[in-house]
């Protein structure tokens, strides 16, 4: 089965260039890809009867086995899925809502009964809904970076986040939000080089590249700096962002990918 990334999420392994591929043909021997109005990838292997935990986009998870899995016929988007047997009780799965609720979960705090949807805030907001998950072990030196579709950008280390040891309980703010949203949700080391900030306009798309030390690492539910201004004459917002090294891959929804080098940007 598959879990849902965005497009940008594409990582150089091992030297290998993903190629984009015909609907629900193999890339390699770990990846591929599938058209259904998102590019989706990460290939999980698993026996019928090993065990899910689901995040979903409405703030619920759910625990199911693989055939359930394969199965799925929910609206409710999938943001990530983690098989039990692949990860640890002592790791943690941050999540970030889109008005800026942030939470870290330990793994062993997931104990929903098999195919019931469990909250994961308690504090959830009715229209708010989830943009990110993902799997951590807890780094001194690992930097939580957001971006909002406005362009404000916010950085705060990850052990700054307390953990908490079950789900539904309440999420704190990751930033201090004004008639704004977050559009994107990222974490790096603290030394890495560059970000890439992604746009949409009436008349396209836009890519602007930024040196990442430009924006200061700070305390948690700061206000953010502004990375971009959009002319009035070419309104736009901010769609996502990713933080990089040297190079990395772009892909669009069709599954073009394209190997892009920032020195020679």
């Amino acid at each position: 089965y598959t879990t849902l990334f965005r497009s940008h999420d594409f990582e150089i392994v091992d030297k290998k260039i993903l190629v984009a591929c015909q609907e629900n043909s193999w890339c390699d021997q770990d990846i591929f890809l599938k058209w259904y109005n998102e590019i989706y990838l990460k290939y999980i292997s698993a026996r019928s009867n090993d065990m899910f935990i689901i995040i979903l986009e409405d703030g619920n998870y759910i625990k199911t086995t693989f055939n359930d899995l394969i199965a799925w016929n929910s609206k409710i988007k999938i943001i990530n899925v983690y098989p039990v047997n692949d990860v640890t009780e002592e790791q943690d799965i941050l999540l970030m809502t889109t008005l800026g609720l942030v939470q870290k979960i330990k793994v062993s705090g997931f104990k929903a009964r098999q195919n019931k949807p469990t909250n994961l805030f308690k504090n959830w907001i009715e229209n708010d809904k989830l943009i990110f998950s993902m799997l951590t072990d807890t780094n001194n030196k690992n930097v939580i970076s957001l971006i909002t579709k406005k362009g404000l950008l916010h950085r705060f280390y990850e052990s700054s986040l307390k953990e908490t040891v079950s789900t539904g309980k309440n999420g704190v703010n990751a930033i201090n939000l004004s008639d704004d949203i977050i559009a994107d949700v990222c974490i790096s080391s603290e030394d890495s080089s560059y970000i890439i900030i992604y746009t949409k306009h009436d008349n396209g798309y836009g890519r602007k590249i930024v040196t990442a030390d430009s924006f200061t690492v700070k305390a948690r539910n700061g206000k953010g700096i502004a990375s971009i201004t959009f002319a009035k004459k070419n309104p736009g917002y901010v769609y996502g962002f990713t933080i990089v090294n040297d190079a990395y891959i772009d892909i669009d929804n069709k599954g073009k990918l394209q190997l892009v080098d920032i020195k020679n940007l």
